[in-house]
């Protein structure tokens, strides 16, 4: 699932725990290999302050940030038991588009609709805020030295479009209907 920064990844996923066929296999970064499969590696989940209240006591803490406003975040051990232990075969691509609307709605894209996205969100990491605050601790020349990184990543998130279908999910208001939407692609 690709959405901006603040786009509802974070809620919609809360909501996705809350059913009991769902289980986390990453978060913000997905570890893919050269072949497009996801292998297990859940670190935290960024969530807001409304969403904190709703989580298990203890399972929320504060993260301090260098360039940007802090962060609360969910330790995932407190999900320990829906944590996939395997690696598994990516199957969808989901680029997220928000709606001011109440209704939210999937459909199918072609491939090449996600590539923009998976090349800003997931070989680039723009949204993701380590990343840019590395570009503000280091510089632009050691960014240049990631090329090479970036080329891999760029190769292993080719491996797992082959493998998948591309949805485009447009959420509106309600978390609810996001989910309904969104519900399908478990089956």
């Amino acid at each position: 699932m690709m959405l901006p920064s603040g786009g509802g990844k974070s809620t919609l996923a809360l909501r996705a725990l809350e059913d009991e066929r769902v289980r986390i296999l990453a978060e913000d970064t997905p570890l893919l290999d050269r072949r497009g499969i996801v292998h297990p590696f859940p670190l935290r989940i960024g969530i807001n302050a409304t969403d904190a209240a709703r989580l298990p006591e203890g399972s929320v803490r504060r993260l301090e940030r260098m360039e940007f406003h802090p962060k609360l975040a969910l330790d995932l051990e407190a999900f320990r038991d829906r944590i996939e232990p395997s690696p598994r075969p990516l199957a969808h691509v989901v680029v997220g588009l928000r709606s001011l609307g109440r209704t939210a709605s999937l459909e199918p894209l072609p491939r090449r609709a996600a590539v923009g996205t998976i090349v800003r969100e997931a070989v680039v990491g723009v949204g993701v805020y380590q990343g840019m605050e590395f570009v503000l601790q280091q510089g632009m020349r050691d960014v240049a030295g990631k090329a090479g990184t970036a080329l891999v990543r760029a190769r292993c998130r080719a491996a797992g479009l082959r493998r998948a279908r591309v949805w485009r999910l447009t959420l509106g208001r309600d978390h609810e209907r996001n989910w309904q939407a969104l519900l399908p692609l478990l089956t």
